[in-house]
């Protein structure tokens, strides 16, 4: 007779990210990464990094079947020359070239290219694009929309995606699960009124190393608890554990979705 535990495994085993799935998705960046890599407008060599979900394994399918992996661009610039680099153009060079073949998004923290199936989103991957000194290990991400000012803001990837990385299945599972529950009720809210994927996983993060797994339904409650502790009025706050930037800034600039 199944238990309660294994009927989350199933329902988890379903909704996830599969190894052919992120083949899929991997195969249309190093696709781009190729045609950046060949073409003459991208001012400096540059590297890749992978982030979010795809490190973690903690890829969901939605309903509306969208997904997502993350993928940084590391220009190679080192921190003494990054004034003669504009993040402006550094940014909008690699936005002209994938623009040639795919109509990506410019986003603040990101280009995106969207991949679409009978004209609806499928998948999409996130690229965004940094300053990276090599020898530093530091990086500076080129922050702002299009059509208004981008700069190099100093930013820790590496670092934040180290520290979200446990090697345990519980917690994977546990992240997804709390995804899906994230989708599904803001799903017809306000575009910001859904919480980011990051702060779902650093509460996760942070109960798992300080609390031992029993099962999925009291992890989950607890987690929940932890993420409701963090509104106080209409003010909804959890830091960076590297920038010390408001993780819920989106949710905190419109505050209908507090």
């Amino acid at each position: 007779m199944k238990k309660l535990r294994d009927y989350f495994i199933d329902y988890d085993d379903e909704k996830r990210l599969h190894q052919s799935d992120y083949d899929k998705i991997r195969d249309k960046r190093d696709l781009i990464l190729g045609e950046l890599a060949d073409d003459d407008r991208i001012i400096t060599s540059f590297s890749k990094i992978v982030l979010g979900s795809a490190k973690l394994l903690t890829g969901v399918k939605y309903d509306d079947g969208n997904y997502d992996i993350d993928c940084g661009l590391r220009l190679n610039i080192k921190e003494s020359e990054r004034q003669n680099y504009p993040a402006k153009d550094c940014k909008d060079s690699i936005f002209e070239v994938m623009n040639r073949y795919r109509n990506p998004q410019y986003n603040t923290k990101c280009i995106t290219a969207i991949y679409r199936i009978d004209g609806e989103p499928s998948f999409h991957i996130d690229f965004p694009v940094f300053a990276y000194d090599e020898e530093k290990g530091t990086y500076y991400l080129a922050d702002g929309k299009a059509n208004e000012t981008v700069k190099w803001v100093k930013e820790y990837p590496e670092e934040l995606i180290n520290y979200l990385t446990i090697k345990n299945d519980d917690y994977r599972r546990i992240v997804r699960l709390l995804k899906i529950w994230n989708y599904n009720a803001f799903k017809n809210s306000k575009k910001h009124s859904k919480a980011p994927s990051v702060a779902l996983t650093l509460e996760a993060r942070d109960w798992f190393t300080s609390n031992y797994y029993t099962n999925d339904i009291d992890s989950l409650l607890e987690i929940a608890k932890r993420l409701k502790s963090r509104i106080q009025g209409d003010h909804i706050y959890l830091s960076n554990p590297f920038t010390g930037e408001n993780i819920f800034y989106k949710m905190e600039e419109d505050s209908n979705c507090v």
